[in-house]
């Protein structure tokens, strides 16, 4: 019984003491077509914004980095925005201010560059035509045909933005919703005297291991498209009519006078007194005689 519990806690110790692996980094690329031009579309607002703040290698320089993914049936897109304000880009590719982007577009989770299917070059931010490359002879010149890289460099650091027709590149990446792809990002800080790298930052990588190892690349998954419906116009309420006027009573005709009634014929009483009294002394005179 003894000997059973001194095994089991050996054994308890030696699960302790397994380092635990931490979980790769994932993203979400939404779906959009930029402009390739180192401006921000409106389009890169839909698109998570991922840090890049893993120091790799030597000191941290005050250095901070984040960066967006966009795709559509063509190509995958990423932005970046570095917020470096002290330039220096005199030495090499692999120390010089600039970046670093790593691609397994098959997400085949291979250790090492033997395939063609992997592969990632670096660049200096003033000079992105100035670039090195790894993986095999027919992975680099792949990826070196699918690219567009576009740098600015601000008073306040840089900006990249790339497109990558990852079809033509790994000869097999389905650009659709739910591909996922394995994928990491390198920013580079050169010393002031330009002869070493003073530190590197990585979204995924995190023990400077990516240049030779890709599994332990991060992970981005392309998202459905966001369909927006437009709101169906607001039916026009049916018209009220018009309040019928109250019809003002027509105003009564004037009611002509009444033809005055004709006077009855009368006779007048003083002619007939006078007459009468004629007649009376013509009769009395007639008498005398």
């Amino acid at each position: 019984m003894k000997k059973l519990t001194i095994l089991l806690a050996a054994a308890l110790i030696a699960l302790l003491a397994v380092p635990a692996f931490a979980e790769v980094p994932t993203a979400k690329a939404a779906y959009g077509t930029p402009v390739v031009d180192g401006v921000m579309d409106d389009v890169w607002q839909t698109a998570e914004e991922n840090k890049i703040d893993k120091l790799k290698d030597g000191e941290d320089g005050g250095v901070t980095a984040t960066w967006r993914g966009l795709w559509d049936e063509n190509a995958f897109y990423v932005y970046i925005e570095v917020k470096d304000t002290e330039h220096n880009f005199d030495g090499d590719v692999s120390w010089g201010d600039g970046a670093e982007i790593y691609f397994d577009p098959l997400d085949t989770d291979v250790n090492d560059y033997s395939t063609d299917d992997v592969a990632y070059f670096g660049f200096k931010a003033d000079d992105v035509e100035n670039t090195s490359f790894t993986g095999t002879d027919a992975g680099i010149e792949a990826l070196q045909n699918c690219y567009k890289l576009v740098s600015v460099v601000t008073d306040t650091g840089f900006i990249y933005e790339a497109s990558f027709a990852l079809k033509t590149f790994s000869g097999g990446v389905n650009m659709k919703a739910g591909t996922v792809i394995g994928f990491d990002i390198q920013i580079n800080n050169q010393s002031a005297d330009a002869t070493s790298r003073t530190g590197a930052y990585g979204w995924s990588d995190d023990n400077n291991t990516a240049w030779q190892d890709p599994s332990v690349f991060g992970k981005v998954s392309f998202e459905e498209p966001v369909i927006i419906e437009a709101e169906p116009a607001a039916e026009a309420a049916p018209a009220e009519p018009a309040p019928e006027a109250a019809a003002e009573p027509a105003p009564a005709a004037e009611a002509a006078p009444a033809a005055a009634a004709p006077a009855p014929q009368t006779f007048d009483i003083f002619a007939l007194t006078l007459a009468a009294a004629a007649l009376s002394g013509a009769v009395v005179l007639k008498k005398k005689k």
